[in-house]
């Protein structure tokens, strides 16, 4: 799967990104960066209000598994710069890859929607 798209998406995973950080920024959806309609819109902050904390702790425990290092932003209310913050800690990926692709890299064994991308 190419690294633009997330899986079972319609949009390219940097909208999808870009509307997440806005609404976690305290960002009205209907000035959301994206032409998505607004059922979409909700329907992503809904699944990634649940998923993005679950992956970030996911990553903090790999982090804390392979380095032995507690990353500092665990409990951080804003689960995007957790996610940036254990992704920082790890060995790098392709810097053109945005954090919920790199995310769903590190995750693909142990995440039901995760599927396996080159690095």
């Amino acid at each position: 799967m190419p690294s633009f798209v997330l899986p079972f998406k319609q949009y390219v995973v940097r909208e999808v990104e870009g509307v997440v950080r806005h609404v976690l920024d305290g960002g009205k959806l209907s000035e959301a960066p994206c032409g998505a309609d607004e059922s979409t819109l909700r329907r992503w902050r809904h699944e990634f209000s649940l998923r993005l904390p679950e992956w970030a702790g996911s990553l903090e425990s790999m982090v804390l598994r392979v380095s032995g290092r507690v990353p500092k932003l665990i409990g951080s209310p804003h689960p995007l710069k957790r996610l940036e913050r254990a992704l920082s800690l790890l060995p790098p990926l392709a810097t053109r890859w945005t954090t919920l692709v790199k995310t769903l890299w590190w995750l693909r064994i142990s995440h039901p929607l995760c599927v396996p991308w080159p690095p």
